[in-house]
């Protein structure tokens, strides 16, 4: 169960240096796409963990 927590948050750390990277700071479109993976990563866990 903390395993999984644990590489659900190193994963969600992953997407946001990747898009930070990748992505204008400033941009809306690119806050709101991080947000967007993050939601459906959540679901993704809770559903089926």
């Amino acid at each position: 169960m903390y395993k999984s927590l644990l590489d659900g948050v190193a994963f969600i750390l992953d997407i946001y240096q990747l898009h930070f990277r990748y992505l204008p700071r400033t941009s809306q479109i690119s806050i709101n796409y991080k947000l967007d993976i993050i939601t459906n990563y959540n679901l993704y866990v809770f559903d089926f963990s």
